[in-house]
């Protein structure tokens, strides 16, 4: 995935598209309902911090489900890696 860090909602309908999602595939997904999403990929001022962390959480989820890391954007990967050595102690 090319994403680094999911901050607009460019970001989110790229990662939506990366992981095969429409719409409103991704609006259940996140928990919300398809207008809501669709505004928030288009109206940059829409995008706020939970809908950031409900994007990063459904392309974890998809990359654990999917078996394929490169699903998620690096700054998730990074943590996820950082939490899994804290499990191995």
């Amino acid at each position: 995935m090319a994403i680094e860090k999911i901050a607009t909602g460019a970001d989110i309908e790229a990662l939506r598209k990366a992981l095969g999602f429409n719409q409103a595939e991704m609006a259940d997904r996140m928990g919300l309902g398809s207008r809501a999403y669709f505004t928030i990929e288009k109206s940059p001022e829409a995008v706020n911090d939970r809908h950031i962390m409900l994007a990063e959480h459904v392309a974890l989820t998809v990359a654990v489900e999917r078996g394929d890391r490169s699903l998620v954007p690096s700054n998730v990967a990074d943590l996820a890696d950082r939490f899994a050595k804290i499990r191995k102690k």
